[in-house]
């Protein structure tokens, strides 16, 4: 039976991504192939993957997209809809284009567009490090810093790619994945996230940033080449043009240009780094969004206008919902049916052996779960699906196991740019205008390079 899902397994990850290739639409092609997911796995084990079924498994499988949605919206969907719908009250103000023009002018200065990029990907890794989820800390890069590359004459997918692939393997002092792995696996270990930061991925950033810098740029350049022969066909226009005008034609204040960044600011301030007050990403998001229509009351001095200026927030959290949150929904479908039926983890647990060495074995495992995340698109998958089958292996051959997990948060994050169900892949594939599959190809290299070099700093520098 065992044989049965690894097989079924790997024809839905086909079947998905043959509609995906057609370039039909992301998230029905993943609710679709969910669906049929749910329905074989229920088939061949006779368990409903409802916690109440319906008395009907058939409906089971559709009843599970209300419970998926509700999930997935909880968890995602309102992060993505109330950041997108204050960048798009942003654009609409002309603010975004202020701060990217005046940021752009003395950074445009510099003559090789590579170095503008590497400058980039090491803000963007910050960013991660103060905002540790994958979804945020992209809407956060993508509202800040996407606008610069573009009117820096950065292209728009590369720009896009700039972000993703330097969020992708940053974890930071605040991420969650740590205390998971160690306090699940190893318990008397007792790492805390800052103190796996400070001791483990501060020695191992500068390397894997070299790697991932050198191999994106490499790529950059082959990507970009091919694309003056054959452009791409954007599915939807570019929010920021790359064109740098007088900021004095935006009708608005050159302080207007602080206040897309403030809700970052914010965010980092009142995060629970530095501080003990620790306040969401959406009540800020929603704080600054009021407080921006009450300068805007004051500025044009009339309070009907600038009030129902409000109604463009949500315009864009709606339209950020249909085209975004929804395909969030749509790939937590996807993975909980890949999770159900389990044939990945399957396989994997044939290629680990408990006779590997202690160096084989934390590679061995860190490529595991690196695989796991970059077909599910879920990293909890890969840690809770994976690890304990290393943690077995490692008691087996006597290893310490805080040396054998320490690449397993890493390689759990850093593989989720290269899924066609995770959240942040199909967001940032939207923004670039190009089709999740070919934004996936786009970061490949640099990303399976990245994973790499960290699951290899693991095992040779402690």
């Amino acid at each position: 039976m065992e044989a049965v899902y690894v097989v079924l397994t790997i024809i839905l990850f086909v079947a998905l991504v043959l509609m995906l290739m057609k370039r039909l639409n992301a998230s029905f092609s993943m609710l679709f192939v969910g669906v049929i997911g749910l329905l074989v796995f229920m088939a061949l084990s006779g368990q409903s993957v409802m916690e109440k079924s319906t008395g009907n498994m058939f409906f089971d499988a559709f009843s599970y997209f209300q419970t998926s949605m509700v999930s997935s919206f909880t968890m995602t969907g309102i992060t993505l809809i109330t950041v997108l719908g204050y960048v798009a009250f942003m654009n609409k103000l002309k603010a975004s284009d202020m701060f990217a023009i005046t940021v752009a002018k003395p950074i445009s200065k510099i003559k090789s567009k590579y170095v503008i990029i590497v400058l980039a990907m090491l803000v963007c890794c910050v960013i991660k490090w103060v905002i540790p989820s994958a979804v945020t800390s992209f809407l956060m890069a993508y509202a800040c810093i996407y606008p610069v590359l573009r009117h820096c004459g950065i292209r728009r997918v590369t720009a896009i790619c700039t972000i993703t692939v330097s969020l992708a393997w940053s974890l930071g002092p605040g991420q969650p994945f740590t205390g998971m792995v160690y306090g699940t696996f190893a318990p008397e270990v007792a790492i805390s996230a800052p103190e796996f930061f400070v001791n483990v991925e501060l020695r191992y950033f500068i390397p894997v940033f070299i790697v991932c810098a050198v191999s994106f740029i490499l790529t950059t350049k082959y990507f970009e080449a091919r694309e003056d022969k054959k452009p791409y066909e954007y599915a939807t226009p570019d929010e920021v043009s790359e064109t740098l005008i007088d900021t004095k034609t935006l009708g608005i204040p050159g302080w207007y240009g602080l206040l897309p960044i403030i809700p970052l600011v914010l965010v980092i301030i009142f995060g629970g780094t530095f501080l003990p007050i620790r306040v969401g990403v959406v009540p800020i998001y929603l704080m600054c969004g009021m407080f921006v229509i009450l300068i805007e009351c004051v500025r044009r001095r009339t309070i009907r206008a600038a009030v129902e200026d409000y109604q463009l927030i949500l315009d864009g959290m709606g339209e950020s919902w249909a085209r975004y949150a929804a395909m969030a929904w749509a790939g937590a479908v996807f993975a909980d049916a890949i999770g159900k039926l389990g044939g990945l983890d399957i396989l994997m647990k044939m290629l680990i052996s408990p006779d590997l060495s202690v160096q084989v074995l934390l590679i061995v495992g860190g490529i595991a779960v690196f695989v796991i995340t970059a077909l599910t698109g879920q990293p909890n998958l890969g840690i809770f699906g994976l690890t304990p089958v290393i943690v077995a292996a490692a008691t087996f051959i006597n290893a310490d196991l805080y040396y054998v997990l320490l690449p397993i948060a890493a390689a759990a994050t850093g593989s989720n740019i290269l899924s066609v169900a995770a959240p942040v892949a199909l967001v940032s594939a939207e923004k670039g205008g190009i089709p999740v599959t070919t934004f996936i190809v786009r970061q490949a290299i640099p990303c399976i390079c990245s994973g790499l070099a960290i699951i290899l700093c693991c095992a040779f520098m402690f």
